[in-house]
């Protein structure tokens, strides 16, 4: 590859010869690591084009470079930089640059220590198994998206996602999750925490007081809180999140907002029941607040009825749901959504603008036709049998090699296992031998909102098959074992 764009400051002005300059530049590119022994240099009609000298005053420069033995010229032409060079000075900044921070940086967030090496299975929370994917489905649709006519969308994107997806959206919402949903109730973004960064700024307001779940998700607290947020914790049991806590709380004062899971509490799995649901929307109503719903998995039932959500029950405008395709289709998946009533999405409009490029529309496009042939659904169903499947094979070997260390009760939906861990089992420390075993899995711990010790452990089985969950098992096993 020839670098035509080598950037080497050359000044008419100065006192120094302008081929000594280049000379010069070039050393300084290949010291400062821009420019590396074998590498190309621009031809000298291009370099002389670029820094508008003449192209003999560039033919001197690297004559100049030859006779020190910092470039050569090879058969065929063409001049590059030595593998061996005259002097072997270790790689140093390019004037100006510092290995110093000349400005305060706030505190970074709490979060788990990075891992010290790769784990085999990920276990660390449900997400779908790559090779189960509609992988040639979604392929077809997103060349059919790039060739599509109509160039509106990529030329000028909707603030709120393209409205073919909004549309087709809608439809699905509206049947498989009871909300009176379309292209006007919706806003479409990067993903779930772009989305609750636009509500934080554009609903809650910056020094604004948020109730969320005490076992929750680290990384939407974080956000919160580096938007401006206060955030106080409210316990979780079997029932879901206790009312009488956020009673407690609106006593102390006003909420702008609560953070809540109520289909399937994360990580617990448990639903909130539904005296409390009704109690939660009385108390938005009567103190008027909002409720950010969000819905972190597939919404797989596997027993019983699965509960609505609290925005198909919502008769006052409190309700905001939060909903994402990465669980279906593939964990980074830069693709969510937000359901709200029709005068709170015309708000978000221009905060979306702001805050957020709309996404990738050609994506956008490519789900909207996925929905309306019905392919994500057919996935969608194709997974659930397939999780079903993976959920009672890991139940099973679980309790066949830890059945007398673990709690073993198979959700009734979703893609993981919340498992109770017998009291004596240092968790943390069984996750790092777990690890260095290729098994990743989140402590307990990872969930609180104060970072305490639980006797729990959070594993996933939607993204391996039955015999890898039965190698999970087993290496969960011996990671227990002493020596």
């Amino acid at each position: 590859m020839r670098p035509r764009d080598l950037l080497l400051p050359v000044d008419p002005a100065a006192p120094t010869p302008l081929f000594l300059q280049i000379v010069e530049g070039i050393k300084a590119a290949i010291r400062e690591g821009r420019l590396r022994g074998g590498e190309a240099l621009p031809g000298t009609r291009a370099l002389s084009e670029r820094l508008g000298v003449h192209r003999n005053t560039v033919l001197a420069a690297y004559q100049e470079l030859r006779a020190e033995g910092w470039v050569c010229t090879r058969p065929g032409g063409g001049t590059y930089v030595e593998a061996v060079l005259p002097e072997s000075p270790a790689v140093v900044p390019p004037a100006g640059a510092s290995d110093r921070l000349g400005f305060a940086l706030p505190t970074p967030p709490r979060s788990e220590a990075a891992p010290a090496q790769a784990a085999t299975w990920w276990c660390e929370t449900g997400h779908a198994d790559p090779r189960l994917l509609p992988m040639a489905a979604l392929a077809r649709a997103y060349r059919r998206a790039l060739a599509a006519k109509d160039t509106t969308p990529l030329l000028v994107p909707d603030p709120l996602g393209h409205p073919r997806l909004r549309e087709a959206l809608g439809r699905t919402l509206a049947l498989t999750r009871g909300l009176r949903a379309g292209a006007d109730t919706l806003v479409v973004g990067g993903g779930v925490q772009p989305l609750l960064n636009l509500l934080a700024q554009a609903v809650v307001g910056a020094g604004g007081r948020v109730a969320v779940e005490a076992l929750g998700h680290p990384a939407h607290w974080d956000l919160l809180r580096a938007a401006g947020l206060q955030l106080a914790p409210l316990p979780v049991d079997e029932g879901g999140v206790r009312v009488e806590a956020l009673e407690a709380l609106l006593s102390e004062g006003p909420l702008r907002a609560v953070l809540l899971t109520p289909h399937r509490q994360y990580p617990t799995g448990v639903p909130l029941i539904s005296a409390r649901r009704r109690r939660i929307l009385e108390l938005a109503q009567a103190h008027r607040f909002a409720i950010l719903e969000v819905e972190l998995d597939a919404g797989f039932q596997y027993e019983g009825v699965a509960p609505l959500p609290l925005a198909a029950e919502d008769e006052g405008g409190q309700v905001i749901y939060l909903g994402a395709f990465a669980k279906l289709l593939f964990p980074n998946l830069p693709l969510a959504y937000l359901h709200a009533p029709p005068p709170l999405v015309a708000h978000l409009a221009a905060w979306h603008r702001t805050l957020e490029a709309p996404g990738d529309p050609v994506l956008q496009r490519a789900l909207a036709e996925l929905l309306e042939d019905g392919e994500l659904q057919r996935h969608t169903h194709r997974l659930q049998a397939a999780c079903l499947v993976r959920r009672d094979a890991l139940g099973a070997a679980l309790r066949a090699e830890l059945g007398d260390v673990l709690h073993v009760r198979p959700p009734a939906g979703g893609m993981a296992y919340w498992l109770g861990v017998r009291p004596d089992i240092p968790v943390g420390a069984w996750a790092e031998a777990a690890r260095r075993l290729g098994v990743a899995f989140h402590p307990g711990r990872r969930f609180a909102f104060d970072g305490s010790d639980l006797p729990n452990l959070r594993l996933g089985f939607a993204a391996h098959r039955e015999e890898e969950l039965a190698d999970i098992a087993r290496r969960l096993r011996q990671a227990l074992e002493p020596g």
